[in-house]
């Protein structure tokens, strides 16, 4: 929410003095013995930050680098923490050093920290101070008061007695004045709204690197002059790198281009909007990557942020990002810590403030947004310019780079025109954006290119595959005509899953691989379970996969599921046959062969994305069971059950997408019996969504779904207005097609132990001691959380997790791991038992809706669905 602040306040008036700005602290430091001693002052504080900023703007793609525009952007950064010189601040932090009495120190007799809650943080302070400093400073002073996160409505003057009446402020402003002075400078002049978002988020960073390694320590009469700024830069990943020039398509991926691939690179005209449309299989992942090279190579972008729908998808992506990254940079540059494979990144670099272990942003999801390259899910690119906290930093992190954002397709109203906002905003800030999508409708790609042009009239641009580029408002449309050979493949309904099942059991006993994709977790579940004995008892392999196993459980699922139906799984194809059950992660980034699909009914751009992963390697037709087609069957409803009752009859899947969207692909499902891929792709989304007139059932759930679209609609554009922060990132939804969810830490046991210690049993079996804090050293601490992550923490819905508990209760976890401030937000916590049901700390049910359990092959489960379950 937007923290109002009141007119007038009742702190005691006499405070009629001012520490000096010499004695006002900036933190407190913690010694070797494990006193807690005054930190550095203010002032000084102030003075690193404008150092590093000076630095980091040189490497920041929006601020001119002429010598007096850096020089105003560092003294902005510096005064950040001029807040901290008041009272409230001043006594609080005073009252956490080892030795000292409360209110003893001259100046602050009266004050009362606790005020602070109900007032404002140093940074509202900030942003008065500088707002009454400089009358016409009002977006320049908002800036200083987002540097946390969120922002105030600014309430008070700067003489306000809470914050110490005139003495102080005069301080406040001696601080100023002394600043201007030492960076030789006065403010820069901001824009507009967005570029006051990308500055925030610069000062942000400047701040967070400038409380880090090797400033975090410094005593209060330590000199921190000896400190290497540009090396806290480089530890906190902020480093410049050089491209290999001149390098051909062939050189970086070892292959020669496709149809697809020399059209897109004929395409390439500089910075831009490119929208790649290309069938499934096609190389668009490629295509676009060597658009980012070129880009790369002549110096016209800052890095690169590969966005995918989930972060299951965005984790099979890495290793192609990170070969590709391995053939494009400079040798000299290998040892830098550019590249973000997996959270490598996240722990190879150091980042002060909220970056800290135990704090939100130490996390691979929010961190890689500033690592020159990464990949990661596009909800985090979404949260930049939605009205949350640290959208700024989020911001500033994409600005001028390429931004990749795959399978656009997948998402609703609400998240589509998150998206468009978010095109919009990267172009106005030198970003080129490239999107790609197999599946994507006439009136999505031209939403995205509309929001893009004044008075342009667009061209026909339905033709299928499809590259086009805009420019200055300069629509550019290429064509494929024959990209390659089409491929047919047969498709029919079915209701019977029994005689489904038995089918399946057949072509997987004749050596077929049978891909089998599910809408929901606990569908997909079930199946597993009809199929795993069975599988067992005739030596066939069965797998599932979806998105609520634990990290290292799922890789190694996936890693197994991968090589054997991917290129590489000839051997173990000429072998036996095989089942693999899953969600909809199985339709989007794994690179998978089956030789047989089985899918319940969706949307027909998500059905044509599952009928990609039919025979998508030509190397393995060659080794296809005797017999074995191309074909797809598609779990559809019973026609009567269908008429009688639509929404009854879809079951979960009307709860995942839209029912009139099932109805009218099934619809077209009835009159067809073969598909021809590419061709059709456009032809078949098209007929799907096209605006016809309906009556009856079918006019009632079209007008549901409209319904919806509008109010979608209507909260997307509310979320990205042009107003400042007002929640907290923790609860933001990129997303109104699933619910909210929640992380969960599943341990075999907990034991809380003397001097601030905690034993951890996992559910491997393996054991993981949490020493106290002081007692660790920040590598090992981070080796620690590393493990965690990967063997602990699953997401789910949040109605489907264990009970939220107090903050005091997690007090051995908050040192290691981000527990929020939020109940309904904070981490949870499930023990599970030797026979896999979720209990909670005291051994009581974790849920009181659902039997929660986790099992092995299995994942986590929640019985009794009471109101409909998210797809993946």
């Amino acid at each position: 929410m937007m923290l109002d602040r009141p007119k007038h306040s009742k702190q005691d008036s006499r405070i009629e003095k001012s520490l000096p700005l010499e004695d006002c602290y900036a933190k407190t430091t913690q010694k070797s013995t494990g006193e807690i001693v005054p930190g550095i002052n203010v002032e000084t504080h102030c003075q690193i930050v404008g150092a590093v900023a000076q630095l980091l703007a040189k490497l920041s793609s929006c601020i001119p680098h002429d010598q007096y525009s850096i020089r105003s952007y560092a003294l902005l950064a510096a005064c950040h923490d001029i807040g901290k010189v008041n009272p409230l601040f001043q006594e609080k932090i005073r009252r956490n050093l080892s030795c000292y009495k409360a209110n003893s120190a001259p100046g602050l007799e009266a004050a009362r920290p606790e005020l602070e809650r109900d007032f404002g943080p140093h940074a509202y302070v900030s942003q008065i101070a500088l707002k009454w400093y400089k009358k016409d400073s009002t977006r320049i002073s908002s800036i200083l008061g987002r540097h946390h996160g969120l922002a105030y409505k600014s309430k008070h003057s700067g003489t306000a007695e809470i914050f110490g009446g005139n003495p102080w402020k005069q301080e406040r402003e001696k601080l100023i004045e002394r600043l201007c002075k030492h960076f030789n400078s006065d403010f820069p002049s901001i824009a507009d709204f967005l570029y006051a978002s990308y500055i925030s988020g610069f000062v942000t960073v400047a701040d967070w690197i400038g409380s880090g390694e090797p400033f975090s320590n410094l005593l209060y009469d330590e000199d921190p002059s000896e400190y290497d700024i540009s090396a806290a830069l480089s530890m906190a990943g902020f480093v410049p790198f050089d491209i290999i020039p001149n390098l051909e398509f062939s050189n970086i991926f070892s292959f020669t281009p496709n149809a697809i691939q020399n059209v897109l690179t004929d395409s390439y005209a500089g910075p831009g909007l490119y929208i790649v449309e290309a069938g499934m299989g096609m190389g668009k992942t490629e295509a676009a990557l060597y658009i980012a090279y070129k880009l790369l190579e002549q110096h016209q972008a800052t890095g690169c942020y590969f966005a995918l729908p989930t972060q299951l998808t965005s984790e099979k992506i890495y290793k192609r990002f990170s070969d590709f990254l391995n053939k494009i940079l400079d040798p000299k540059n290998k040892h830098t810590p550019l590249l973000l494979h997996g959270k490598s990144w996240l722990f190879e670099t150091e980042l002060g403030e909220e970056g800290r272990i135990g704090y939100s942003w130490f996390d691979s999801r929010k961190r890689g947004l500033l690592a020159p390259f990464a990949v990661g899910t596009i909800d985090q690119a979404l949260l930049s310019i939605m009205n949350v906290k640290h959208n700024c930093v989020r911001l500033y992190g994409l600005a001028g780079k390429v931004v990749i954002l795959d399978e656009v397709h997948s998402y609703d109203t609400y998240t589509g025109t998150l998206m468009e906002k978010l095109i919009t905003s990267l172009r106005s800030l030198g970003c080129t954006v490239i999107l790609l999508s197999a599946t994507l409708t006439t009136s999505q790609q031209q939403r995205f290119l509309k929001q893009n042009i004044d008075s342009c009239v667009l061209k026909n641009t339905n033709a299928y595959p499809l590259i086009t580029r805009l420019q200055d408002s300069h629509i550019h449309c290429a064509t494929i005509s024959h990209p390659s050979e089409p491929e047919s493949v047969s498709i029919s309904c079915s209701h019977d899953l029994s005689a489904l099942k038995l089918l399946v059991r057949e072509k997987a006993a004749m050596g077929e691989n049978v891909l089998w994709i599910e809408n929901t977790v606990q569908e997909a579940q079930e199946t597993y379970k009809d199929f795993a004995s069975w599988g067992r008892e005739n030596n066939i392999p069965v797998g599932l996969i979806h998105s609520r196993f634990l990290p290292d459980e799922r890789s190694r699922y996936e890693d197994v599921w991968t090589h054997r139906l991917g290129k590489e799984g000839i051997t173990q194809r000429t072998i036996s046959g095989a089942i693999l059950i899953g969600t909809q992660v199985l339709e989007q980034s794994l690179d998978i062969d089956a030789d047989f699909l089985v899918t319940r009914l969706a949307p027909m751009d998500m059905l044509l994305q599952r009928i990609g992963r039919l025979w998508r390697h030509n190397i393995l037709n060659k080794i296809r069971p005797q017999g074995a087609e191309r074909s797809v069957i598609v779990i559809v409803p019973e026609v009567n059950a269908l008429l009688k009752s639509p929404k009854i009859a879809l079951g979960k899947s009307g709860n995942v997408y839209a029912p009139y969207v099932l109805l009218r692909t099934y619809e077209i499902l009835q009159k067809i019996s073969t598909i021809m891929l590419p061709e059709d792709i456009r032809i078949l989304i098209d007929r799907t969504y096209e605006e016809r007139t309906d009556n009856d059932a079918m006019g009632r759930l079209k007008h549901e779904m409209n319904q919806r679209k509008d109010i979608l609609h209507r909260l997307a554009m509310n979320t990205t207005s042009e107003s400042s922060p007002t929640q907290n990132d923790d609860v933001a939804e990129t997303r109104f097609g699933s619910f909210p969810t929640v992380q969960i830490m599943l341990l075999r046991a907990l034991r809380v132990l003397p001097e601030e210690m905690s034993l951890l049993t996992l559910i491997d079996g393996s054991s993981v001691l949490l020493p106290s804090k002081k007692n660790i050293s920040h590598k090992e601490r981070k080796k620690i959380v590393k493990t965690l992550m990967k063997k602990t923490l699953i997401t789910v819905p949040k109605y489907q997790a264990p009970a939220p508990i107090r903050m005091e209760e997690l007090s051995w976890m908050s040192s290691y791991l981000y527990v929020s401030d939020e109940p309904d937000e904070r981490i949870r916590l499930g023990i599970v038992t030797e026979s896999g049901t979720i209990m909670s700390k005291d051994k009581q049910k974790a849920s009181k809706i659902f039997d929660l359990s986790y099992l092995e092959g299995l994942g986590y489960i929640a019985k009794k669905n009471l109101i409909g379950e998210e797809g993946c």
